[in-house]
């Protein structure tokens, strides 16, 4: 995940050398905390840009970044508005063609190492491939009821990338409950399979779970890992109140 901490200081040091430093003691007005609370604020933005252009490989020269800045607020600009819009939208062009080459190289990348992962894990002992492509493994067989499609569940789960990052879990937020119809494929398909009670391991390849888009914390074309425990079956017409997925990911 992008941070701010390697590009702030650079701009802070422009910053120093182009302007009197002030002390937080030193702003004792609300005007002139609101007044400087707005110029950091800018810089922030301008910063997060900065960092993730040249993620990309797209450099910028942060001196004149803050020359432009300082111009325009003086109405002092060296080009027309008409001019600055060009040449943003030439560097935007550029940044569009950047981020859909390093998405694409995401996908394949992510693509291959799902598939050889789903390869092996499908050979280790007790894990089950179904004919969609999802796989499980049974960790806890409970002896209550199967869900349907249309039933509400409550269950505790870990959701993970294959290389071992948690993208969302239950265990801060607590059990969650909704209908089995509001999840992705793959977990749908998973939980029809558990018995109330049961705790079972899914690997669901990326066409049964968020596909080449991806989403939030998921990238495109990431094969998931889940460990669900289905804690209880309801059967609740209408499903007034259900959540519509789980967490902050939607599933």
């Amino acid at each position: 995940m992008l941070t701010l901490k390697k590009t702030l200081p650079a701009l802070a040091v422009i910053l120093a050398f182009a302007a009197h430093s002030v002390t937080a003691a030193e702003l004792k007005t609300s005007e002139e905390r609101e007044s400087y609370s707005m110029g950091a604020s800018v810089a922030n933005y301008i910063a997060a840009q900065i960092m993730k252009q040249e993620a990309l490989g797209v450099k910028t020269d942060k001196k004149l970044v803050l020359q432009g800045f300082n111009d325009a607020l003086q109405n002092k600009s060296k080009l027309s508005v008409d001019d600055i819009i060009k040449e943003l939208n030439k560097r935007q062009d550029v940044l569009n063609k950047l981020e859909e080459k390093a998405v694409e190289k995401a996908r394949e990348k992510n693509a291959a190492d799902g598939k050889a992962y789903l390869e092996k894990n499908a050979k280790k002992k007790g894990v089950v491939t179904t004919e969609s492509g999802l796989q499980y493994e049974v960790l806890k067989q409970g002896k209550g009821a199967l869900p349907t499609t249309a039933d509400v569940v409550t269950v505790n789960y870990e959701g993970r990338l294959i290389d071992g990052t948690v993208f969302d879990s239950t265990a801060q937020r607590g059990p969650q409950r909704f209908v089995v119809m509001s999840v992705v494929p793959g977990f749908e398909e998973g939980l029809k399979l558990m018995k109330e009670g049961s705790k079972y391991r899914f690997v669901m390849p990326a066409k049964l779970a968020y596909g080449s888009d991806g989403i939030a914390q998921i990238p495109p074309e990431s094969t998931l890992i889940f460990e669900v425990e289905l804690l209880k079956v309801e059967k609740v017409k209408g499903h007034q109140g259900m959540m519509k997925g789980m967490g902050m990911s939607g599933m």
